[in-house]
């Protein structure tokens, strides 16, 4: 009987373990093409973190910064910061594309900075019926009590940077962009592939068509020089990057 037991326990685990690595393999498929930047300075006034799966982007102004999501790891950001001679404290605000995890986790690196996020993405965090992966409902989380909503269209000044609000929903309903100057920051709306722009990974977004009418909506934008997104790095050859959504 002992042995049969055994014998019974060793296929259930060789079973288990062959749909752990089934599913491994799966996700790594879906992620093959979103390549993160590594913790460098793009240009005298634009800054990368990576932290974990995700990069943060700073943009400075004299002896100020804002950050463009927040990252998933509190201690990476700070080390990022540490790598760039960035003091986290003198990011002032920290603008977040939406509120997923890896996007949000490491808002307590940025002690000074105000916060800001979608009006349409607050749902998300009040009930679960918003979000979803495979299937499966659940609520995200901010790290931080306080925090601003801010809408479609508006304008934020902060220490002399005019940070642009363009609503880019699909990833998840209340998903945002942000535009300064020239550049703009797409968050999860987006990963870029051989120099072009596709949208991001289905498994992870909430409503793929809508995801398809914003990018086409950022691809109507004049005078943009550099798509900067969370996951596959950026692009400074805008022609190329939107010849599909034209």
């Amino acid at each position: 009987m002992f042995k049969k037991v055994i014998k019974v326990s060793v296929y259930v685990v060789c079973f288990l373990a062959l749909i752990a690595g089934g599913f491994f393999v799966w996700f790594t498929y879906q992620m093959r093409e979103m390549h993160v930047l590594e913790t460098a300075k793009i240009s005298d006034s634009v800054f990368v973190i990576k932290s974990g799966i995700c990069n943060v982007y700073l943009v400075k102004n004299k002896n100020a910064y804002v950050a463009f999501d927040a990252g998933a790891d509190p201690k990476k950001i700070i080390e990022g910061c540490k790598v760039l001679s960035i003091d986290p404290s003198s990011v002032r605000a920290v603008f977040l594309t939406h509120s997923d995890a890896d996007h949000v986790d490491g808002l307590p690196a940025f002690p000074s900075a105000r916060v800001y996020l979608s009006d349409k993405e607050v749902p998300l965090l009040k009930e679960k019926t918003h979000r979803h992966f495979m299937g499966m409902e659940h609520m995200n989380k901010l790290p931080v009590s306080s925090y601003d909503t801010i809408a479609d269209g508006k304008s934020v000044n902060v220490n002399g940077i005019i940070v642009n609000v363009v609503a880019t929903p699909g990833h998840t309903l209340g998903s945002m962009s942000y535009r300064v100057g020239g550049a703009l920051f797409t968050g999860d709306l987006c990963i870029i592939v051989n120099g072009q722009v596709r949208p991001m990974i289905k498994i992870f977004t909430e409503d793929m068509e809508m995801d398809k009418a914003s990018i086409r909506k950022i691809a109507g934008l004049t005078n943009i020089n550099q798509i900067y997104t969370a996951h596959s790095g950026y692009t400074a050859d805008i022609k190329k990057a939107f010849e599909m959504w034209r």
